[in-house]
């Protein structure tokens, strides 16, 4: 998979919000086995970190200082900890790749996947509803990054 390169994911544009939102469906909560205790799958919390710090810069707010430098830790530690080998390309002053390679990604469809089923069978067991109607919205379903989950139709 290839992820869109500056195309979405902005800071400041009007889309943005809700562009970045969709990226972690119910919070990035899931709830797995029987005891159903809820954890965040870590590309969501890298995610929602990344967010953080886009909202951070876009608003020049340091209320939240003390969790805009937990998730610049979590990401210095992700970076550290899975750290890749992979040669990137340079990139001039503004970004632009010098030279263009394709980057390719690992298949991410199965997560989102994954944590939708898991998010709507723990809602249905728990709160006797289906999880589009409490967490999501039709907005909130990505399909700018391949992902092929689509809402069901709220009544």
């Amino acid at each position: 998979m290839q992820p869109d390169v500056f195309v979405h994911y902005g800071l400041h544009e009007p889309e943005a919000d809700d562009e970045w939102k969709a990226l972690v469906p119910g919070g990035g909560i899931i709830y797995p086995g029987k005891t159903q205790r809820p954890f965040t799958i870590s590309m969501f919390h890298q995610l929602r970190c990344l967010d953080i710090i886009r909202v951070s810069l876009k608003t020049e707010n340091s209320r939240d200082s003390q969790l805009i430098q937990h998730c610049f830790n979590y990401l210095r530690q992700t970076a550290l900890c899975h750290s890749g080998t992979r040669m990137d390309l340079p990139t001039d002053k503004t970004g632009t790749r010098l030279l263009h390679k394709p980057v390719a990604c690992n298949n991410w469809e199965v997560i989102y996947k994954r944590t939708k089923e898991n998010q709507e069978a723990y809602h249905r067991a728990v709160v006797g509803t289906s999880v589009f109607r409490t967490l999501y919205s039709k907005a909130d379903v990505p399909n700018w990054i391949g992902v092929k989950i689509s809402a069901p139709a709220v009544n």
